[in-house]
């Protein structure tokens, strides 16, 4: 193979470069998917895109091993073709990669693996377990070999290129000892009727609006009342004198991402993309923080806002691909086990619970329609809570505990006022809504250690007391 430094020169690399530790945050885990054979595949925080399947080309991930000029990204593409190529050698190779859904490599791979580059581990670069992007996406470890991870579309800055976005901001996937427990839909086909529903708010891990639903009275029929969604269809880039304009503010904003010792905490507001009533500024807002504690806990607390009384839907995407989701749903709390894992997910509003909408969770994008990598009707199970009557301002805690499928059952809820606790046998966490304006919350573990999340300016911290 020939080398051309000239040619190589004009293909500045550091463009592929600057994504890897965003890249490396992303992966979850690689093992056989079911109906996909025994190979094992990887698992990613793919928002907007495949729902499941997704890894950089090998192709990709060797040229930045062998041309990068820095050494961190040098490694960790390294490290990331280690771990979800070469398990596998025979997997390839292939003609089209389809944007790395379809996990196999191309032509140049086996050249390029030639580069002596060591393989450099997240954990070894120093990435942080709790890490956040320009993008909006942002990641919640116990450890980089752990349990638990929370993948979150939130606070981001403007978009560069605003295309093929779900209504997903305050989304979020979780998974626990390798399952995906909530999940992001993904979508199969651009070009299939249904996009436009698998891409929409309503289907994704966060709130809808309802506006016109206080008259309505059976369930299904307020699904159907004027639903306020998020707007995911956004201009394009402008270009001023030859120049790309300005990048798209899509309407969120981060308002926190730190960890501290076991304890990490995400916020963002969203509001301005839902536009009136709920918008972003003194009079509306939708504000989500995640606050995780340990391998086993996780508070998602709501503050929402509006101009104008208005009903929210609190919607719940439960992985049900393969047929493998065991629910178990009681007025207020969700119990859901999938194989090894589990989770109970406890309501504390007055909303009402739904039976199940049956959604769809797709494993790969396809350029056409009605493929292998499609969902079927049921390979999500979409449960929805729903206020009781609308109103102006609300804010809402969610508890979930998580735990192998076995040692659910030890997890209860406890609440006094606007105290929260979360415990089994071996472990305690108590929430506490200091005050529900300003955000300021407190969690406190069950050896009386505590942290504070307090506003500071327009952002908060979270501050070790």
């Amino acid at each position: 193979m020939p080398k051309i430094p000239e040619k190589a020169a004009l293909l500045d690399v550091r463009a592929y470069g600057k994504g890897i530790r965003w890249v490396a945050s992303s992966m979850f885990y690689a093992k056989p998917l079911a109906g996909w054979g025994n190979e094992p595949r990887a698992r990613a925080a793919n928002f907007n895109d495949s729902a499941a399947l997704f890894r950089p080309s090998g192709d990709l991930l060797l040229h930045l091993a062998a041309r990068s000029s820095l050494y961190e990204e040098k490694g960790l593409a390294r490290g990331l073709f280690a771990t979800y190529y070469e398990p596998i050698p025979t997997q390839g190779p292939h003609e089209l990669a389809t944007f790395g859904m379809h996990n196999d490599w191309g032509f140049l791979t086996l050249p390029l693996l030639i580069h002596d580059t060591k393989s450099v581990s997240p954990e070894e670069a120093g990435l942080p377990l709790t890490a956040s992007f320009s993008n909006g996406h942002t990641f919640m470890r116990d450890a980089w070999d752990g349990h638990t991870i929370v993948a979150i579309n939130g606070g981001g800055e403007g978009l560069y290129g605003p295309g093929h976005l779900h209504g997903d901001l305050n989304s979020f996937i979780l998974v626990h000892n390798r399952e995906r427990l909530l999940v992001d839909p993904g979508h199969s086909c651009y070009r299939n009727l249904i996009h436009g529903l698998e891409s929409s708010t309503q289907t994704h891990n966060t709130c809808t609006f309802l506006v016109e639903a206080e008259t309505l009275g059976l369930q299904e029929d307020k699904a159907k009342a004027t639903m306020l969604e998020q707007k995911s269809v956004l201009p394009r880039r402008v270009l001023v004198n030859g120049q790309p304009g300005e990048p798209i503010d899509r309407g969120n904003r981060r308002l926190l991402a730190e960890q501290n010792e076991v304890v990490s905490v995400v916020g963002s507001e969203v509001g301005t993309a839902y536009g009136a009533p709920i918008k972003r500024g003194s009079t509306g807002r939708f504000s989500r923080f995640w606050l995780m504690a340990g391998s086993n806990v996780l508070f998602v607390v709501d503050r929402i806002e509006a101009t104008q009384p208005v009903t929210t839907v609190w919607n719940w995407l439960v992985n049900n691909r393969d047929g493998q989701a065991k629910v178990d749903s009681q007025p207020k709390c969700l119990t859901v086990r999938r194989n090894e894992a589990g989770m109970k997910l406890f309501h504390l509003g007055s909303a009402q619970l739904s039976h199940p909408v049956y959604g769809y969770v797709h494993d790969a994008y396809h350029v056409e329609p009605n493929q292998y990598g499609e969902g079927k009707p049921g390979s999500g199970l979409l449960y929805r809570w729903t206020e009781t009557a609308p109103a102006v301002t609300r804010t809402v805690v969610h508890a979930i505990a998580l735990d192998e499928a076995i040692g659910l059952d030890r997890w209860q809820l406890q609440q006094e006022g606007n105290s929260i606790t979360l415990s089994n046998d071996e472990k305690q966490w108590t929430l506490i809504v200091q005050d529900e304006a300003t955000y300021h919350l407190s969690l406190i573990s069950g050896h009386g250690r505590r942290w504070d999340v307090v506003p500071q300016d327009t952002m908060y911290s979270l501050i070790r007391v």
